[in-house]
């Protein structure tokens, strides 16, 4: 399912091009799954800092919430 969805976004890209020859070791194509990697750390990281947080001060965080949205 993921591999699918993802030929899908790159279709919709124009990668791979019909008719082209596509090399799954190419520089382009590393290059993007580094920054594709990259870009999940940096999706990751605040995800688990705010689960650190609410274990370690649960109480504190679900205040903070809450006059946020107040």
């Amino acid at each position: 399912m993921v591999l699918d969805r993802l030929l899908e976004r790159l279709s919709g890209l124009d990668f791979p091009r019909a008719g082209g020859r596509v090399r799954t070791d190419a520089t382009h194509v590393l290059a993007l799954v580094r920054d594709v990697n990259r870009l999940e750390f940096c999706a990751e990281t605040p995800r688990c800092a705010l689960e650190a947080l609410a274990v370690a001060v649960g109480d504190w965080l679900r205040a903070a919430r809450i006059a946020d949205v107040s």
